[in-house]
């Protein structure tokens, strides 16, 4: 996109706050994880109270964000989702809570692959299990499932709360943004038409 996506504009709104938005009514916290030196462009969410973190190191992929929300959550349980999936559905959010109680995290699995930067864990639990395998020098947020009690949601649990899975729809080209910007027009305009 050419740019930190977070802030990419949709419909006349930063792409991160349509990921808040979903978020707000399931969690009692929100941080937003940005790269290394990031974070004074994200000033407006943490003057309403977001709590902003950088990345301490640059390059490392999402495992590092990952971490560094981690570390900074205070709540045992945290919801994670990427800040380019716009059409995040609150149930998604729900099922992965509900999923991961009582064990150290749920991760949808969707077309058989995991999602590796949705999911829902037990804070500490995954914060040492991240810790483990990016000290051994691996990067995917994925190499540490095998040391956590994870529930793992299939597609069709997924789908009873988001038939078109689109909570995993990542924006990623100007094309993608061009088709979310029609979908959302879209859905406006059958919403005005149900309106009295």
């Amino acid at each position: 996109m050419g740019q930190d996506k977070g802030l990419v504009m949709l419909r006349g709104d930063p792409m991160v706050s349509y990921v808040i938005d979903s978020m707000l009514g399931q969690v009692n916290e929100i941080v937003i994880s940005v790269a290394k030196g990031q974070g004074s462009k994200y000033d407006e969410y943490a003057e309403i109270g977001f709590e902003i973190v950088e990345d301490r190191t640059p390059g490392i992929g999402p495992i590092e964000g990952l971490l560094c929300a981690l570390k900074v959550a205070r709540g045992d349980y945290v919801v994670l989702s990427p800040c380019d999936t716009p059409f995040l559905k609150p149930g998604i959010c729900e099922l992965l809570l509900s999923k991961a109680n009582g064990k150290d995290g749920a991760v949808p699995v969707v077309n058989g692959r995991f999602e590796p930067v949705h999911g829902a864990f037990h804070r500490g639990a995954a914060t040492k299990a991240f810790e483990t395998v990016l000290a051994a020098g691996k990067r995917k947020p994925s190499e540490a499932y095998a040391r956590l009690d994870l529930e793992f949601v299939d597609e069709p649990s997924l789908r009873a709360v988001d038939r078109e899975l689109e909570s995993f729809w990542n924006l990623n080209t100007p094309e993608d943004l061009r088709f979310a910007e029609k979908k959302l027009a879209e859905a406006e305009r059958l919403l005005c038409n149900d309106e009295p």
